[in-house]
């Protein structure tokens, strides 16, 4: 049971390996960000990346002393 419980976490890691390639392939296209006066050139896949690993890490810190609290 073990062993099939270890091969279909493989398979799954492997999915979503594969979607985010599949996302970074598609999403290749670079963009602008401008905020104030601040402008940046970036690819879309690695800034809805970084939003998203941004807002993981915010989320579990605020999760995280929430509670403690």
């Amino acid at each position: 049971m073990k062993e099939l419980l270890r091969q279909i976490k493989w398979v799954m890691l492997i999915s979503v390996i594969g979607l985010v390639a599949l996302f970074v392939v598609q999403n290749a296209a670079v963009i602008e960000l401008r905020f104030f006066n601040w402008e940046i050139a970036a690819r879309r896949a690695f800034l809805v990346l970084t939003c998203l690993s941004l807002g993981f890490v915010l989320g579990w810190a605020f999760g995280a002393t929430a509670k403690r609290s």
